[in-house]
């Protein structure tokens, strides 16, 4: 870590929980003396996430922000930490244009189905649930996982993706997301203006990220197939959204997190580690 580290960096980002406790502990011993900031990219806090030494936690809205504090470390509420890329449809016509860029039918109502880059869990139940209820078509973003992506090819029942480097695109031409692990592409679909809603989530991170995401009304948690088709029907007469923004928008703030860290960079500098707090 510290072979990877310019001595002239002026703060130190960590996005990843095991890089996080290795900046806090290099921060305290002060082996570090750049600032260092950890991104929270799930809703719902592990401690494994936070760190002593870590000078301030960049959470993904207040919700999570107050999880942070409540562990006893610094912590802000951002904007969504995402590319500008994710952002809503202008309009009917841009949606159509992504459809046919990504060759998905002009005229369904369609479902974005994401697990992760992995492609993990119980997706082809969530899939068949889908497909059950005849209000949308699933289309499955199997990440890496092409066995899952031939066995859904093979049953019919949905529309299967390999890995997609187009993500904006998708979800601009997708009517509703399922998720089941609530982490960045969550993130990245609310950006994007469309309904989310957790399904059969991934046991430990998934769950806990759905019941915090519940909590704030930013994506319903549905249990059963009955339940499920219910807020797909929410999703497609527009109240889901509507409500969706509303909690987004009491969720979180307008502050970017370039600028937190730029100011942390010179509110803190060289300084001992933990000694402010933003």
């Amino acid at each position: 870590m510290l072979a990877a580290i310019d001595p002239a960096a002026a703060a130190v980002v960590s996005t990843y929980p095991l890089a996080t406790q290795v900046l806090g502990q290099l921060r305290r011993s002060g082996r570090i003396t750049a600032p260092a900031a950890a991104v929270m990219t799930d809703p719902s806090v592990h401690p494994l996430c936070v760190a002593q030494g870590i000078d301030l936690h960049l959470a993904p809205g207040t919700p999570t922000a107050t999880q942070v504090r409540r562990f006893g470390f610094p912590a802000v509420a951002v904007s969504a930490i995402v590319d500008p890329a994710f952002r809503p449809a202008r309009g009917s016509a841009e949606q159509a244009a992504a459809r046919r860029l990504l060759g998905l039918p002009a005229d369904e109502r369609l479902a974005a189905v994401v697990a992760g880059s992995w492609g993990v869990g119980d997706v082809e139940s969530t899939v068949r649930d889908i497909a059950a209820g005849g209000i949308a078509v699933p289309v499955v973003v199997c990440g890496r996982n092409d066995v899952l992506r031939r066995r859904l090819g093979v049953s019919g029942e949905a529309i299967a993706l390999g890995w997609v480097d187009t993500m904006p695109e998708l979800l601009r031409a997708a009517d509703m997301v399922v998720h089941n692990a609530g982490g960045l592409s969550s993130v990245e679909a609310m950006a994007s203006g469309v309904p989310l809603i957790s399904y059969r989530c991934l046991p430990g991170h998934g769950a806990a990220n759905a019941a915090v995401l519940a909590a704030a009304n930013l994506s319903p948690w549905p249990r059963t197939p009955r339940e499920l088709s219910a807020q797909l029907r929410l999703a497609l007469d527009g109240s889901a959204i509507i409500r969706q923004r509303a909690a987004l928008t009491a969720a979180t703030v307008s502050v970017d997190a370039a600028e937190v860290i730029a100011g942390l960079a010179r509110v803190v500098g060289p300084a001992a580690a933990g000694s402010r707090t933003p």
